[in-house]
């Protein structure tokens, strides 16, 4: 009689060891820890500016990096533990290959973006390959046209830019940081003749620790399935471990809708402009992707159910930075009578969306 076989569990490589850094589900005395949050101010930013989110308390600043309190009790969840073993596979062939290439290409900055990986691994944390490229590894293989790298992961954005100031000082590369108010960590490369006025240089990487939800504010701390829920489309959830080559599919139907170019919406929130987002990238994959057609039948349908004044309803202040996301996801060939009519597969607020962006811009 042969013996059944047993199914190696993906799940097993992100076990947290136990000296692994203060995580979500953790306990510090009889206090919970509930999420992670980065105040922005005062600069430099530092891992001072990590703070530990407690149940039932005020918040307080992160452990210094390579300690933890006496009282710690490392019960938390692993950012994988909550999905199906299914949902984390041997993704063959193309994602490893295309990703080595890919930082290949990027030459000095693609060293630096190894060796910031590689400081975070030495910290205790664990960073993950996300989004964009990840999806295009998986439709394009080898042919793939990757503009740059989005990354998430357990460090906070306040670390991460300690770590990086340490590696600055033994590259003469001089990349610039920032970190957006969501708090996305960027890095660009070096742009001398840069004005203050003038645009960043494209960037090189960005980075977002896996997000945590139900707060009035940006926070992070949060596992894989919940991370996924904040982002635009199931194309962009895919996640893929370059070390040890895994391909993980939070949503369950990530790698699916990305191989059959379906356009599903896993953004759940009501944030008027957010939902705007969603619908200009959803967009750029029709306009993209038109020449695979696949229903964009749930896209649509999600569309149609908001209100078609969603552009009266999201900020006037905001407006330009939907102008210039339009731009970006709308190629200049296809802008104008094409992107309506794509447009009006969706919905009217689709529609009354583009066309008072067009009306604001180029």
């Amino acid at each position: 009689m042969t013996e059944p076989t047993t199914r190696t569990d993906l799940r097993d490589l992100y076990r947290r060891p136990a000296s692994a850094p203060p995580a979500r589900g953790d306990q510090i005395g009889a206090e919970v820890i509930t999420g992670f949050t980065t105040e922005r101010k005062p600069k430099p930013l530092t891992w001072r500016n990590d703070h530990v989110l407690l149940l039932g308390a005020l918040p307080r600043p992160i452990p210094e990096p390579g300690s933890a309190p006496a009282d710690l009790d490392r019960i938390g969840p692993s950012p994988a533990e909550r999905l199906e073993p299914q949902r984390l596979t041997r993704p063959a062939p193309f994602p490893r290959e295309c990703y080595e290439n890919q930082l290949y290409a990027l030459g000095a900055g693609g060293e630096v973006i190894r060796d910031l990986l590689a400081g975070i691994t030495a910290r205790g944390h664990r960073s993950w390959l996300v989004g964009g490229a990840v999806r295009d590894f998986v439709t394009d293989g080898p042919a793939a046209k990757v503009n740059d790298l989005d990354f998430t992961g357990t460090i906070g954005p306040g670390e991460l830019n300690d770590l990086y100031r340490v590696l600055r000082r033994s590259d003469a590369a001089n990349y610039e940081v920032w970190v957006s108010t969501p708090l996305v960590w960027s890095l660009t490369p070096p742009s001398p003749s840069r004005t203050r006025r003038s645009k960043r240089p494209p960037r090189l990487m960005e980075y977002k620790a896996l997000s945590a939800t139900g707060f009035p504010f940006p926070a992070w701390g949060g596992d894989f399935a919940e991370d996924a829920t904040t982002r635009d489309l199931t194309v962009n959830t895919l996640v893929y471990d370059p070390d040890e080559d895994v391909l993980i599919d939070p949503t369950g139907r990530g790698r699916a809708d990305t191989e059959e170019r379906r356009l599903v919406v896993v953004y759940g929130g009501d944030d008027p402009f957010e939902q705007a987002c969603v619908i200009l990238r959803g967009l750029k994959f029709q306009i993209r992707w038109q020449e695979h057609p696949a229903p964009a039948f749930e896209l649509a349908a999600w569309v149609r159910a908001l209100p078609d004044d969603l552009i009266d309803r999201i900020p006037v202040e905001t407006h330009q930075g939907l102008r210039d996301l339009r731009l970006k996801c709308v190629p200049e060939k296809e802008r104008g009578a094409p992107e309506l009519a794509f447009a009006a597969k969706l919905g009217p607020a689709a529609v009354r969306l583009v066309t008072a962006l067009r009306e604001g811009g180029s």
